[in-house]
């Protein structure tokens, strides 16, 4: 636990560096790479994945059509024998590909980075799914793309990247479709916050309504059989009534109350609003459909990046409701944190690849299957 919030706070850090000690910047940045892009025995993806890369054999992935994946990972074990280290560099393709997004929306890029810390970032470095990390990359890169330049060739270029993705995880798709209805960004700010929240309202209602949403999601799903549909949908309502949701909320009526600061930030500030509203709207049927977590994964950085403009945004007036904005953002995010380090093995204990792809000799795999469970309750602070 005391290496993320060690890092959290290096975020923060290398924020306040931007502008001054390119030198010291580059060292923290770059062990910021090696911390979140080469854990060991933390996540569990890896034990399937690194089975799957040693033997070549990626049955799944191809019986699922994500041939993208398969050509991706036979092409490098061509060169790259260890798993860890290509592992770790497709780790670093994904964090660059997140670094240059949020450039796209703020210079504050660490500091959304240390944000995220509290929603996507571990499960996507440390977790790691990586088939759906290598489809997000290729639809980050294409969204900075398509939006930094201008000549058509490249805005092509970039659409038929994020298309590509499909073929690393066709969850992708429905993520490309979501961000397909940026065109109604400009439109979609003038409705009122009122009416945003009661949207955010209806939809945890809906979701907390177990015969309703069953009904509808298995019409809108229609691929899913009556055996599987309870594993995708989660029974248990008390998923959705808890103090998370009740973060959400707060979290909301703070970015509701802040729409013009978000707005205004940023010559992309309509986007990066209407991106964060469809997060929070997105969010009780997220929460209600375990599996489709991953789809709000990509609006989640937007929501992240509002933050941000609130907590580093200069109120002309530094009254009591503005300190308090700022200090629940803060809070929260640490709160968290901590939750996450505290309860989820798959998190702490924390270690690193690079000493044992430097030696060439890697610890067994049984020993490092069982690992973090077997560690977690006794060595969770590290």
């Amino acid at each position: 636990m005391i290496y993320y919030f060690i890092f959290f706070g290096l975020c923060f850090f290398i924020n306040k560096l931007t502008k001054h000690n390119n030198i010291v910047r580059t060292i923290l940045i770059m062990a910021l790479f090696a911390f979140l892009c080469f854990g060991y025995m933390t996540g569990s993806d890896w034990r399937a994945y690194e089975m799957d890369y040693m033997s070549k054999s990626f049955d799944r992935a191809t019986i699922l059509g994500e041939v993208g994946f398969v050509h991706v990972s036979n092409f490098f074990s061509m060169f790259i024998s260890d798993f860890w280290l290509y592992a770790g560099l497709m780790k670093s393709v994904y964090l660059l590909s997140l670094i240059l997004l949020i450039s796209l929306f703020t210079k504050d890029v660490f500091a959304t980075i240390a944000i995220s810390f509290s929603n996507s970032l571990l499960f996507m470095l440390i977790d790691c799914p990586m088939r759906f990390m290598m489809a997000l990359s290729l639809l980050f890169i294409g969204f900075f793309l398509f939006f930094r330049y201008d000549k058509r060739v490249i805005r092509i270029s970039a659409i038929l990247l994020m298309f590509s993705s499909i073929y690393m995880h066709k969850i992708s798709f429905v993520v490309i479709l979501l961000l397909s209805m940026g065109f109604l960004s400009r439109r979609a700010i003038r409705i009122r916050p009122i009416f945003v929240f009661a949207a955010f309202l209806f939809m945890l209602v809906l979701a907390g309504s177990s015969g309703i949403f069953d009904y509808l999601f298995a019409s809108v799903v229609p691929i899913l059989d009556a055996d599987r549909f309870d594993s995708y949908t989660g029974a248990e309502l008390s998923s959705i009534y808890t103090f998370g949701t009740l973060k959400f909320i707060i979290l909301l009526i703070i970015i509701l109350f802040n729409k013009e600061i978000i707005i205004k930030s940023n010559k992309y500030g309509h986007l990066v609003y209407f991106y964060t509203i469809l997060f929070y709207i997105l969010y009780p049927i997220i929460a209600r459909v375990p599996t489709l977590f991953r789809i709000n994964i990509a609006y989640g950085i937007f929501a992240d990046i509002s933050l941000v403009y609130i907590l580093y945004y200069h109120f002309k007036s530094h009254g009591f409701f503005y300190f308090s904005c700022k200090a629940i953002i803060l809070l929260s995010v640490i709160y968290v944190l901590y939750q996450n380090c505290r309860e989820n093995y798959k998190i702490t204990p924390y270690s690193n690849s690079i000493p044992y792809i430097v030696s060439g000799q890697h610890l067994p795999y049984t020993y490092r299957d069982s690992y973090n469970e077997l560690n977690h309750d006794n060595n969770y602070l590290y």
